[in-house]
């Protein structure tokens, strides 16, 4: 088995938008992203989010996990599937989440949105 090529991208505590650029050899074409949100379900709070791979939505899927992997999946992990060819290729995730009613201010905007760019280059 050969090994995963991985890359963590966590949130900034205080950037909303995150841009990283990655140059993944060309035997990881098929790139598995893992999410970890925080928890706004518990905390009453509507979300929305966005996956896309080269403007093309992508859909949840199961996850799979692989024993002896470090990645641990909890209730709050969402698993995505995009299939990578070659040259550059745009992963986008937005998140648009409103925030706890007790923090609405009339006249202002109640939501907040985080955004995450991921531009990978697969190697011929």
């Amino acid at each position: 088995m050969d090994d995963r090529f991985t890359f963590e991208l966590p949130a900034h505590p205080k950037l909303a938008q995150q841009y990283a650029t990655l140059t993944i050899p060309s035997n990881q074409h098929k790139m598995q992203l893992i999410l970890t949100m925080a928890p706004l379900e518990q905390q009453s709070r509507q979300y929305k989010l966005f996956v896309m791979h080269n403007g093309m939505t992508l859909l949840r899927t199961h996850p799979t996990p692989i024993p002896g992997d470090r990645v641990q999946f909890t209730p709050n992990t969402l698993v995505f599937d995009a299939q990578l060819q070659r040259g550059l290729q745009y992963i986008e995730v937005h998140l648009i989440a409103a925030l706890p009613y007790s923090e609405w201010q009339h006249g202002h905007e109640n939501c907040e949105l985080e955004k995450f760019v991921l531009v990978t280059h697969l190697q011929v």
